[in-house]
């Protein structure tokens, strides 16, 4: 039998985003903050100071002697108190932490508040419901770069960005300890806002559940709120110091809970992320895995005798990539795709196929044209892989594998100067999504992404105000895989933008040369960074255009074979610059 919490890391993993966590005041005691028991106690016994008794050893049998009825939370503040306000100062005093308390780390955030934080912090987890009133949670989150929506009233609903577009949504369900709307008495936790409620119901329909450090004693609204809740899509696990109170025994029955017996909050939670972490880390090839495909493959490609192998190797890497990509791992039927939603669909895509690109990096860049038709069958069979119905965000991304390919094998044939086999590689045709055919280069090369918006490459992080991100990113995560033919730096840079020119040049191959000459407007076309750089446009320009270059590009089919459609071309990057500057 599989221990429940490797099955619960396994299960976070593979559906990022969809738990939700419920958290009480257990998470807080190893920050020695009191729950709410505790502070029953300590009432009790300054109440019992106030009458001039001190030395009584069990303060719960002091009030029921006395008052003739066990100690209770909610009954205690309200006999001490009269507004929230005033409940409000109470639980400030065992909560604030002083400077001592901060000197010796008490009141801090915990190891399970920091093991929450990176599974946040790696998008794993999104949404928090609380009924703590501390800011354990939100210092935890801030000390990872994590500023999550924080919801602590009905009033900050109004104001707060959709929960699906969160990348923390913080709900403290009883409010902060700063703020008097605070709720904490019995009356008030018996039935929440109706805005409370209607939140709660789609936190708990949507997403599956991890609960820690809650009895379910005090909060009948809660409580009311988990048994109502109408469709349960994934799985309530609840993790239990000892055996569950009466109430969480019932709602635990009634949501069919997975319990995990757990020590405290805090090895429940490192366990988890650790769990998280290392099962993240195995999904992704392993960097010794891809280099024996690196080192097997320029094996085969240094002799004409293993061009078989060649051959079966990037068949069996394109169909172990399409096993993934069709598999439940990356489902596009989807109840709503977040920007986050997206782009870590995007990552993990990357991630499955960095072996293949990185595959025809190298066989771009030193084969000799007999590994093409398995390039090219590969990149089909992916695209031919694409689904139909879904979400349509999903489905454009699918294809992820096939366009890096499609970019890595080009790049190795552009340094390799393979100019004969990049121009067949940009104008073979396509069949993409509903059997429609059209030419690579208009399908599937920079920003002619067929089934992909432009604007969903600004959704990646740090992109979101550049005029070309699309290519910012293929510059920042992929061209470094041609190290693994030589290229480093700036000079693997510089065969990007190479590709990029040639690949606007082939585009536009079917225009006649008078009409891209006579130019005064910009004409759209798959561009990257040269589209508005014109210094690095000059300059990879000048050395195409060297005498011993140009002939040999313009032999194959490039330009139509013209010095005068190339000077065509050449104009309709500059109108086209011209647009993009203003971008």
């Amino acid at each position: 039998m599989i221990d429940p919490n490797t099955r619960l890391a396994f299960s976070v993993v593979e559906n990022p985003g969809v738990y939700a966590l419920l958290l009480g005041s257990g998470i807080s005691r190893a920050a020695e903050i009191p729950t709410g028991w505790d502070i029953t106690l300590d009432l009790v016994r300054r109440v019992a100071a106030a009458e001039g008794v001190t030395d009584v050893s069990d303060w719960a049998a002091w009030h029921i002697e006395k008052f003739g009825g066990e100690p209770g939370y909610s009954s205690l503040l309200d006999a001490l108190s009269v507004t929230p306000t005033e409940r409000r100062s109470i639980l400030h005093h065992y909560i604030e932490p002083s400077q001592d308390d901060l000197d010796a780390g008490r009141r801090i955030p915990t190891l399970a508040h920091h093991a929450i934080a990176r599974m946040v912090q790696s998008g794993f987890i999104k949404v928090v419901v609380t009924t703590n009133f501390d800011r354990l949670m939100e210092t935890a989150l801030s000390m990872v770069g994590v500023e999550p929506i924080v919801i602590k009233s009905v009033d900050d609903l109004a104001g707060a960005s959709p929960l699906p577009h969160s990348r923390c949504y913080l709900l403290k369900i009883h409010g902060d300890y700063l703020d008097n709307r605070i709720l904490n008495t019995e009356d008030e936790l018996a039935a929440y806002p109706g805005e409370y409620n209607a939140l709660l119901d789609r936190i708990l329909d949507e997403y599956g559940l991890i609960v820690s450090g809650w009895s379910g004693d005090w909060d009948p609204a809660l409580r009311s709120a988990l048994t109502r809740a109408p469709n349960r899509r994934y799985p309530t696990w609840w993790a239990s110091r000892g055996e569950p109170s009466t109430a969480a025994d019932d709602l635990i029955s009634a949501r069919a809970a997975t319990v995990i017996p757990v020590t405290d909050a805090d090895s429940f939670f490192v366990q988890l992320a650790d769990g998280v972490e290392v099962l993240e880390k195995a999904r992704r090839p392993a960097p010794e895995t891809i280099e024996m495909l690196i080192a097997a493959t320029k094996r085969n490609l240094a002799s004409p005798e293993r061009r078989i192998e060649l051959g079966d190797m990037i068949a069996n890497e394109a169909e172990r990539v399409i096993r993934r990509i069709k598999s439940e791992e990356f489902p596009v039927q989807h109840p709503s795709v977040t920007n986050d939603v997206l782009i870590e669909r995007w990552q993990a895509l990357e991630a499955v196929a960095e072996p293949l690109a990185r595959m025809g990096g190298i066989a771009g860049r030193w084969g000799d044209g007999s590994e093409f038709d398995h390039m090219r069958s590969a990149v089909k069979a992916i695209v031919g892989s694409q689904p139909d119905n879904g979400n349509q965000a999903l489905i454009g991304v699918a294809n992820y594998p096939a366009y890096l390919l499609y970019h890595t094998y080009a790049l190795g044939m552009t340094k390799a100067e393979r100019w004969k086999d990049l121009f067949r590689w940009f104008t073979m045709p396509l069949t993409r999504r509903h059997r429609q055919t059209s030419l690579a280069i208009n399908s599937i090369f920079l920003s002619y992404w067929d089934g992909v918006e432009l604007d969903w490459w600004k959704r990646w992080p740090g992109l979101d105000r550049r005029k070309t991100a699309w290519a910012d990113h293929m510059i920042d995560a992929i061209v470094p895989w041609s190290r693994d033919f030589g290229l480093i730096g700036g000079e693997a840079v510089d065969n990007f933008h190479t590709l990029e020119v040639l690949g606007g040049f082939a585009n536009l191959t079917g225009s006649d040369a008078e009409y891209l000459s006579k130019l005064n407007d910009p004409i759209w076309m798959p561009c990257g960074q040269t589209g508005w750089n014109v210094d690095a446009r000059a300059a990879i320009v000048e050395r195409l255009q060297a005498p011993d270059v140009q002939p040999q590009i313009l032999a194959v089919g490039f330009c139509r074979g013209s010095a005068e459609h190339w000077a065509g071309c050449l104009n309709a990057f500059d109108q086209l610059s011209r647009r993009m500057g203003w971008w």
